[in-house]
């Protein structure tokens, strides 16, 4: 670590000088989650498709959120990254990989990094 620089993120969360000589930290130090900005009102939704209101919320909920049309699985991801980055005062510069993998019938399970 260079001096006057801030320790990485996990020695922050874990407590770095109270883990045993030798031990190397691991596990989720944060978490960000991207919701999209657009809801579809779920009892809207069930008159104009001809579904049960009554039945829909209770299994699914009042509102479902989707993606605009500039966003995807991947622009989702970045904004959460963002976030992170940002949470917990990261410089961008000190990352030095960062990977995205995704299963989903979007990309066909295409992963990209």
């Amino acid at each position: 670590r260079r001096a006057g620089r801030a320790a990485p993120l996990c020695a922050r969360a874990t407590r770095w000088h109270m883990l045993p000589p030798g031990t190397i930290p691991v596990g989720v130090s944060a978490m960000a989650v991207y919701v999209p900005r657009l809801r579809v009102r779920l009892e809207d939704w069930c008159e104009w498709t001809g579904n049960d209101w009554s039945k829909v919320k209770y299994v699914v909920g009042r509102s479902f959120r989707m993606c605009s049309p500039h966003e995807n699985l991947y622009t989702m991801a970045a904004n959460a990254v963002v976030q992170l980055i940002l949470q917990n005062d990261i410089d961008p510069q000190e990352i030095g990989f960062l990977g995205l993998g995704t299963e989903s019938s979007t990309d066909n399970a295409a992963g990209a990094v």
